[in-house]
C-alpha cells in the first residue's frame, strides 16, 4: 500500500472521528440546554426587560366586588417579588380594581404579549376554573419565558394539554393550593430559587 493511500486513510479516519465526537458533543450539549429550558428563544437570550409576568385573570371575572377581591390577593403576591425578591414585575392588573378601569383588548393583547416575551419568568396564578385569556399567555410564555409556572387551586381545572405540560417540557412547573397563602409561603421558602430552572439529575 503506498504512502498516498496510508495518509488518506489516516486523513479520512481522523475526519470521521471529529465528526462522531463533534456530533456527541452537540447532543450532549443539546441535552444539557433542554434540561434546563424547553424554549430555544428562551434559552438564547441574554437579556429581559422584567424578570416576571404575571398572568392572572381579571376580564373573565364578572362584578367589580370579585375584581377587587382577585386584585388584592395578587397585589400581596407582587409586593412580596418587587420588596423582598427586587423582581422587576409586570402585571397587567396593577391598575385594574373595576370592569371600567380596563383598556382596549387590542391594545391589551398587544402590550401583554410584548411583555411575555420579554419576561425571564412567567407565573399564572388560576384560581379557579374559568375562561379567560391567561391560557393563551401561558401558550406564548411556554417558548418566550426560561420558566413557566402555573400556579392552580386545582390542577384538573387547567385544560387536558397544559395538565401535562410539566412532564412534557422542562421548563414548566405546576403547583397546587389556595391563594394568596400557599402561593405566598413557597415563595417565602424557596425565595428566588422557586423560579430558577431545574436541571435534569
Amino acid at each position: 500500500m503506498s504512502t498516498a493511500v496510508i495518509v488518506a486513510i489516516i486523513g479520512a479516519s481522523a475526519t470521521l472521528g471529529a465528526a462522531v465526537i463533534s456530533v456527541i458533543w452537540n447532543k450532549k450539549h443539546t441535552a444539557e440546554a433542554e434540561s434546563v429550558s424547553s424554549s430555544k428563544e428562551a434559552r438564547a437570550k441574554n437579556q429581559y426587560r422584567f424578570d416576571i409576568f404575571i398572568s392572572a385573570p381579571l376580564a373573565g371575572l364578572s362584578t367589580d366586588e370579585a375584581i377587587s377581591a382577585d386584585h388584592e390577593q395578587i397585589a400581596r403576591v407582587v409586593a412580596l417579588l418587587e420588596g423582598q425578591f427586587d423582581f422587576s414585575v409586570f402585571w397587567a392588573g396593577r391598575n385594574i380594581q373595576r370592569k371600567a378601569d380596563f383598556e382596549a383588548a387590542d391594545l391589551s393583547a398587544k402590550n401583554d404579549i410584548a411583555a411575555i416575551l420579554d419576561s425571564k419568568y412567567f407565573l399564572l396564578v388560576y384560581p379557579d376554573k374559568i375562561a379567560s385569556s391567561v391560557l393563551f399567555e401561558a401558550g406564548i410564555a411556554l417558548r418566550g419565558c426560561l420558566t413557566s409556572i402555573y400556579f392552580v387551586r386545582d390542577r384538573a381545572h387547567l385544560p387536558f394539554l397544559m395538565t401535562q405540560a410539566s412532564q412534557a417540557f422542562a421548563n414548566v412547573r405546576t403547583y397546587e393550593g389556595a391563594m394568596p397563602e400557599a402561593l405566598v409561603r413557597l415563595l417565602q421558602k424557596h425565595g428566588k430559587a422557586f423560579f430558577e430552572p431545574l436541571r435534569a439529575a
